[in-house]
C-alpha cells in the first residue's frame, strides 16, 4: 500500500475514523500536532502523508493504521454521518453513493 515514500490511505476512511473519534477536524490537527490546512489537504486527497504522519494520525485516534487504509464500511459511513448531523444539522458530507 505503499508509493516510494508516501502511503496510500483512503482519504474518506480518515474523515470516518475521526467523526467517529468525535473529533473536529481542528481538534485532531492540535492533538497530532499539526496545522488544519495539511490535515484538511490530506483529507482532501491533494497530499498524501508520510508513514510517519499516517502512524501518528492512526495513534492520536487510538486506532490501527490499517483503519485509514481501507474502505470504511456502509455502517461506519452511515454512524459518521448521523454524527455529522446531529453536531451540524443539515450537513450532507460523507454522501454515500
Amino acid at each position: 500500500m505503499a508509493y516510494g515514500a508516501f502511503v496510500l490511505l483512503n482519504p474518506i476512511a480518515l474523515i470516518v475514523v475521526r467523526v467517529l473519534a468525535g473529533l473536529s477536524q481542528a481538534a485532531l490537527a492540535r492533538k497530532a500536532e499539526v496545522s488544519q490546512g495539511y490535515l484538511s489537504s490530506i483529507e482532501s486527497g491533494s497530499r498524501r502523508p508520510s508513514p510517519e504522519m499516517l502512524l501518528k494520525l492512526a495513534s492520536t485516534m487510538g486506532v490501527p493504521v490499517a483503519a485509514l487504509l481501507a474502505d470504511p464500511s456502509l455502517e461506519e459511513v452511515t454512524e459518521a454521518r448521523a454524527a455529522l448531523s446531529r453536531r451540524v444539522p443539515g450537513t450532507k458530507a460523507l454522501a454515500v453513493s
